[in-house]
């Protein structure tokens, strides 16, 4: 009969708990369901708003995150019309200055086929002024000289005209002296 009493002990001592829990029960039973209700509603309470504390930060978040999204696709679009702009930009003036660097270039050729040109006229001008001088040099030159020889001839002539004259009147004068030695010796 010892097996029956342990079992009879922990009978009892269950017993005993139930005992005591019948009369915590009766004691503070209303209270502590009273409680324990309360702790269930305030349980299920915050767990509700957690709940929607959660869903609401989500959706935040997914908010934000799209936001962020809009925002960087936004900007990433932004630069990339940007950078076409300026490569656009970029290769319009590397054209423009290809077509202004050939029409300068043309430019300069012009002007130094026409340089070239107005310096070979000037030269040619030069040349035939030149030839024009010279030939005017020339002439007055002959006439210059033809004019000397009339004018050497002319006083030639009037040399030659007063030595003839002169010897006429030189034999007019010994004429006159032969004539006057014969009246005064006649």
């Amino acid at each position: 009969m010892k097996s029956t009493k342990p079992q009879e002990g922990a009978k009892e001592a269950l017993n005993e708990e139930e005992n005591i829990d019948k009369i915590r029960d009766i004691l503070f039973g209303v209270q502590v369901r009273d409680f324990e209700t309360r702790f269930a509603r305030l349980e299920k309470y915050f767990d509700e708003e957690m709940s929607k504390n959660r869903a609401e930060t989500q959706k935040q978040f997914a908010k934000i995150e799209d936001l962020i999204e809009k925002h960087n696709a936004s900007l990433s679009e932004k630069i990339y019309n940007e950078q076409d702009s300026r490569t656009a930009s970029i290769k319009d003036l590397s054209e423009d200055l290809k077509i202004a660097a050939g029409e300068l270039s043309k430019e300069i050729s012009g002007l130094r086929d026409k340089t070239a040109a107005n310096e070979a006229e000037i030269k040619k001008n030069l040349a035939d002024r030149s030839n024009e001088l010279a030939e005017m040099v020339k002439e007055t030159q002959k006439e210059t000289l033809a004019s000397l020889e009339t004018k050497a001839d002319d006083l030639d002539d009037s040399k030659a005209d007063r030595r003839s004259l002169a010897k006429a009147f030189n034999e007019i004068a010994q004429l006159l002296n032969g004539a006057e030695g014969k009246s005064g010796s006649d």
